[in-house]
């Protein structure tokens, strides 16, 4: 895929997300930022939302307002913002957990926001982390995370985006959450 831009599909994000919430900002701008380079230059994903009907959970249609998912991964995992348990954090998406939906089964919250994802991938944190390296540079892709990250301080008007990627105290557990909605839908 060397050269082939991104795949960006603003409109199907916008629509991601549950109405009365739009898509942050922050998350268009990026998309926008994105938009021409080539694949694999800042991580090897899909710029592209979906329901969490089309998402790998056991029936994901009921959980179409607790996710906003933006993201897709080439082993089909999908990431996006949770919306919480309560739905409460749809009002306030700078308070929402990036997730992923792991193809495989796995469900785990991989940022504290959105703002830490985008850190995360410009310091190439899952290659250090050794979890979820599809956010890293394709080896036949000339890296673009050194301007990624000069374009989020800017963006953000922040020096130390290090200090974004940090998981802060007290988040959720969505893991436990995820598996008991799944077991809980297969015994219907």
């Amino acid at each position: 895929m060397s050269g082939t831009p991104y795949d960006i599909d603003v409109d199907s994000i916008r629509g991601a997300f549950p109405p009365g919430t739009g898509a942050p900002p922050l998350l268009l701008d990026f998309a926008a930022w994105l938009k021409g380079r080539p694949w694999g230059s800042a991580g090897c994903y899909q710029l592209v939302g979906q329901f969490s009907d089309e998402a790998p959970i056991v029936d994901g249609s009921p959980l179409r307002e607790r996710f906003a998912l933006f993201m897709r991964l080439p082993d089909g995992s999908v990431v996006g913002f949770w919306l919480g348990a309560d739905r409460n954090l749809a009002k306030d998406l700078a308070k929402a957990p990036i997730v992923v939906l792991g193809s495989e089964g796995q469900y785990e919250i991989i940022a504290a926001s959105l703002e830490g994802l985008l850190a995360k991938i410009a310091l190439q944190r899952f290659e250090e982390e050794g979890a979820w390296t599809d956010f890293t540079p394709h080896e036949e892709a000339d890296d673009a995370t050194d301007q990624l990250a000069e374009w989020l301080r800017k963006r953000l008007g922040i020096r130390n985006l290090y200090a974004l990627t940090k998981t802060p105290p007290g988040l959720p557990d969505f893991t436990r959450w995820m598996e008991q909605w799944c077991r809980d839908r297969e015994r219907l």
